[in-house]
């Protein structure tokens, strides 16, 4: 791929398309405007990031969303068979199974308590945002904590074909 003024100006908003989203959500709830205010600007500047990115892409060309693709199947594409995953400890697999049970069932029973008891007021919109999005933060932590087997045998969940046993793919018995 040629590095031109195309290259740098595509890649340039690329970078550009991400900053406002990060100002929309990160900055823009701190600052004293009303509702109407905040609306409009953060749909002009959210509509100005995709249209950033639209752009970048047809500046770019196929070859570099083809890269970017060979790139990111490397990176997390499995090499080998699916029996290739470490093993993890025993308490790894507690402390992973206790964070994903509680972050399954803690923001639920949250949610139930605060409108029962009309706590929204108290706590506030945003604080239960942010409780919120750790919970989800959380979640996924969790499931980096359980490792790849697990991910495995909650993907087996999901697939009617397969039959999850310890760490195997097992074909299901025909009758």
């Amino acid at each position: 791929m040629k590095k031109t003024w195309k290259f740098y100006l595509g890649i340039g908003l690329i970078i550009y398309s991400f900053v406002p989203y990060i100002f929309v959500f990160m900055i823009m709830p701190f600052l004293s405007f009303s509702t109407a205010e905040a609306l409009s600007i953060s749909s002009v500047i959210l509509i100005s990031a995709e249209v950033a990115f639209v752009s970048a892409v047809a500046l770019l060309g196929k070859d570099f969303v083809n890269m970017i693709k060979a790139k990111f199947k490397s990176k997390f594409s499995r090499k080998g068979d699916k029996a290739s995953f470490k093993p993890i400890s025993k308490l790894r697999f507690r402390i992973g199974i206790i964070l994903f049970i509680l972050t399954l069932s803690i923001p639920s029973i949250l949610t139930e308590v605060v409108l029962y008891y009309n706590y929204v007021d108290v706590i506030g919109l945003s604080n239960l945002l942010y409780i919120f999005l750790s919970f989800d933060v959380i979640f996924i932590l969790s499931l980096f904590i359980l490792g790849g087997e697990f991910i495995d045998k909650l993907r087996g969940l999901f697939t009617y074909k397969d039959v999850i046993s310890g760490s195997k793919t097992v074909e299901p018995v025909k009758t």
